[in-house]
């Protein structure tokens, strides 16, 4: 067997029947629904995290790493845009990440599987940006 020619057509939707496996997704986001498009840095990891439970095994996961490597700098938590979930930033000593590392560690530390996956199928489908956040747009924020 000489490798595999992986090829995924997703489809998928968000509200406001915005496809998410779309290049031009991200600027629907913030047109419609008002939600700041955060990027990581070339050595950030973007992990979302959707319950309590699942934060207490990221941490773990996060420690383990810690554990075996100096690969990690710098861990954020912050709660996102729906209830009870988070969002957590992980910075790396690494220089830089390829969208596929990217995907591979956050999935690693417990990033929810069907962001991790889709986020898959936009770096196949030719996106750029295949990781983000979405922010809520405060006051503060407002320049």
């Amino acid at each position: 067997m000489n490798g595999i020619n992986l090829e995924i057509l997703c489809h998928g939707r968000y509200e406001d029947d915005l496809d998410i496996t779309r290049r031009d997704f991200l600027d629907s986001v913030q047109d419609k629904l008002s939600l700041r498009v955060d990027k990581p840095r070339e050595n950030e990891l973007f992990i979302d995290v959707d319950s309590k439970e699942d934060l207490e095994e990221t941490k773990y996961r996060i420690e383990v790493v810690q554990e075996w490597t100096e690969v990690i700098k710098e861990v954020t938590i912050t709660p996102s845009k729906s209830k009870e979930c988070y969002h957590v930033r992980v910075l790396l000593t690494l220089d830089t990440l390829t969208p596929l590392e990217r995907i591979g560690m956050q999935a690693l530390l417990n990033s929810d599987v069907k962001r991790e996956f889709l986020s898959m199928c936009r770096h196949l489908n030719g996106d750029d940006d295949v990781t983000v956040f979405f922010e809520k747009v405060y006051k503060d924020d407002i320049t």
